[in-house]
């Protein structure tokens, strides 16, 4: 799902996936329910920080040097 900012998403369904696209950034999502008799919630409001991610390390290594990423070729001879 895109968000845009201060645009109302409207959805029946009880999850959302937000886009992958969001820049890095801090959002503030606010959720509203509104009930088939038209009632409406409280808001429901949660800050969520996008961080630009590091190279995933297999086994939770936190690296102590350089990394290198892609195949490694062996020197010649």
């Amino acid at each position: 799902m895109t968000f845009s900012p201060n645009k109302p998403v409207t959805t029946t369904t009880p999850t959302v996936v937000v886009d992958r696209g969001l820049p890095v950034g801090t959002y503030r999502f606010r959720l509203v329910v509104v009930a088939r008799d038209g009632r409406s919630s409280q808001p429901a409001e949660v800050v969520v920080n996008i961080e630009r991610a590091g190279p995933v390390i297999p086994g939770g290594v936190t690296p102590t040097g350089p990394i290198v990423i892609g195949p490694l070729q062996p020197s010649p001879p």
